[in-house]
C-alpha cells in the first residue's frame, strides 16, 4: 500500500473516532424531578436502543466512509499504477525506438561496409582484368618478337642455303672447267684414275667429324666448316634426286640409311646449339626432303618405307637419331656390296655396348628401341632375348642366356656431340 493511501485510511479513521465520541460526551441538562423506577429503566432502554441504533448507524457510516476511503485509495492507487505504466510505456517506448535507432545504425553501417567491400572487390577486379590484359599484351609481344626472329632466322638460313648452293655451284662449275681443261690436255699412256665412288662425299665428311670416344661414335658439330656443311647439302640432294625404290634391295637400304643419317646431322646442324634432337620441334614428322618428286620426313624413311618393305630388324642398328642411346653412326657411308656384314657387326656392337644391354647382377637392362619395336624383334621379350643372344658373346651372352625376362629399358636422348 502507497504512503498516500495510508494517510487518506488515517485520516479517514480518525474523523470516524472522533464523531463517535463526540456523541458519547456528558449532555449538561436542567434539573427535573427524579424520575420513576419503571420510567428510567424504560428511559434507559429506549435510550440503550437510540444509542445502538445510533452507534450501528454511525458504524454504517463509518464503513461507508472506510470503503468510500478505500474506493478513493484504490483510485489513487490505479492512477499511480496508471501513471507508473505510461511513465513504462514511455521508457519502453523510448528504449524501443533507441534500439530501432540503433538497429538502423547498424544495417547503415553494415551496408556501408558491404558497400565499401564491393567497391573494393571491384576494384580488384579491374587491377586483375588490367593485369591479365598487361600480361595477353606482353605474351603477344613476346610471340611477335618470337615470329619475327623465326622470320630473321629463317632469312638468314636462306640467305647462307643461298650462299652454300652457290658456293657448290662455283665448286661444280670449276671441276667440270678443270675436266674439261684435262680432256684437252695431251693423252699420254697412263693407268686410268680409280673411280670417285657415289658416297664420297659423305665419307669424307664423316671421316673428318665422326670419333669414337668409349665406344660411342660422336660428332663434333660445332666443328663443321661452311663448306663441308654445303658438300653435304649437295650429298642429301642428290640422293634425293635418285629413284631410290627402283634400286636393288642392298642398295635401296643403304641410300636409305645413308640419306636418313646425312639429313638428320644436317638437322641438327640447321639448330644448333641444342643439347638433344627433341628440343627441335617434330623432328623425325616434318616433310623436309623431297625424294624423287615426292615430300618426305625421316619417319616416312624408316617406318613408312624400309621397315614397312623389309622384314629386317637390324634396321634399327642403322637409323641413327643423334643421340647417345642410339646406336653408332656409321663412321663411313654404307654400302650395298658389305651390308650384311655391317648389319650383324652394328648389331654386336651396339648389344656390346652399356647402352644397348647392361648386366647389373642378376637384372637385364636394355635399350628401350626393343620395347618401342618389339613387334619387330619377335614381339615378345622371350624374342627379343633371343635376338640379343645371338649378337652377344663372353659372359653377356651367358647372362642373357640364363635370364627369363628384362628388368628394365632405358634410354638417353642426350646429342651425340664431341
Amino acid at each position: 500500500m502507497s504512503y498516500r493511501l495510508k494517510v487518506f485510511l488515517a485520516a479517514a479513521l480518525s474523523s470516524v473516532v472522533l464523531s463517535a465520541c463526540s456523541n458519547d460526551a456528558p449532555q449538561v441538562e436542567l434539573e427535573t424531578p427524579p424520575p420513576a423506577p419503571e420510567q428510567v429503566i424504560d428511559a434507559a432502554k429506549d435510550a440503550a436502543t437510540a444509542k445502538a441504533a445510533m452507534l450501528e448507524k454511525e458504524a454504517l457510516a463509518a464503513k461507508e466512509a472506510a470503503m468510500k476511503a478505500e474506493a478513493e485509495a484504490l483510485k489513487l492507487a490505479q492512477a499511480e499504477a496508471d501513471a507508473k505504466a505510461q511513465e513504462a510505456a514511455a521508457k519502453a517506448a523510448a528504449e524501443a525506438k533507441a534500439a530501432a535507432q540503433a538497429k538502423e545504425a547498424a544495417q547503415q553501417a553494415e551496408a556501408a561496409q558491404r558497400l565499401r567491400a564491393e567497391q573494393e572487390r571491384a576494384a580488384l577486379a579491374a587491377e586483375t582484368q588490367r593485369a591479365a590484359q598487361l600480361a595477353s599484351e606482353r605474351q603477344a609481344a613476346l610471340e611477335a618478337q618470337a615470329i619475327r626472329d623465326a622470320q630473321a632466322a629463317q632469312a638468314a638460313r636462306d640467305a647462307e642455303d643461298a650462299r652454300v648452293a652457290q658456293l657448290q655451284a662455283q665448286a661444280e662449275a670449276q671441276a667440270q672447267a678443270e675436266a674439261q681443261a684435262q680432256a684437252v690436255q695431251t693423252v699420254e699412256l697412263q693407268a686410268p684414275a680409280a673411280p670417285i665412288g657415289p658416297n664420297a662425299v659423305f665419307n669424307n665428311f664423316l671421316t673428318k667429324y665422326v670419333s669414337p670416344v668409349n665406344g660411342i661414335n660422336l660428332v663434333a658439330y660445332d666443328k663443321v666448316t661452311l663448306q663441308d656443311r654445303a658438300a653435304l647439302q649437295g650429298y642429301i640432294q642428290k640422293l634425293s634426286a635418285m629413284d631410290i625404290e627402283a634400286l636393288p634391295r642392298d642398295a635401296e637400304m643403304t641410300t636409305w640409311f645413308n640419306l636418313y643419317n646425312a639429313r638428320t646431322i644436317e638437322l641438327i646442324l640447321e639448330n644448333y646449339p641444342t643439347s638433344s634432337i627433341r628440343k627441335i620441334s617434330r623432328p623425325w614428322k616434318k616433310d623436309t626432303l623431297v625424294v624423287n618428286g615426292r615430300k618426305m620426313s625421316l619417319d616416312d624413311i624408316e617406318h613408312n618405307t624400309v621397315r614397312k618393305k623389309y622384314d629386317e630388324p637390324r634396321v634399327h642398328f642403322a637409323f641413327n637419331c643423334a643421340s647417345i642411346g642410339c646406336p653408332n653412326l656409321k663412321s663411313s657411308a654404307w654400302e650395298a656390296e658389305s651390308l650384311e656384314a655391317d648389319l650383324a657387326q652394328a648389331a654386336s656392337d651396339f648389344i656390346a655396348s652399356e647402352r644397348g644391354v647392361s648386366v647389373q647382377g642378376s637384372k637385364i637392362i636394355v635399350s628401350e628401341i626393343f620395347k618401342w619395336y618389339k613387334k619387330d624383334f619377335g614381339g615378345n621379350e622371350a624374342s627379343v632375348l633371343a635376338h640379343l643372344r645371338e649378337y652377344a658373346s663372353g659372359a653377356k651372352k651367358a647372362a642373357l642366356e640364363a635370364a627369363d625376362d628384362i628388368d628394365k629399358y632405358d634410354y638417353d636422348w642426350d646429342l651425340n656431340i664431341q
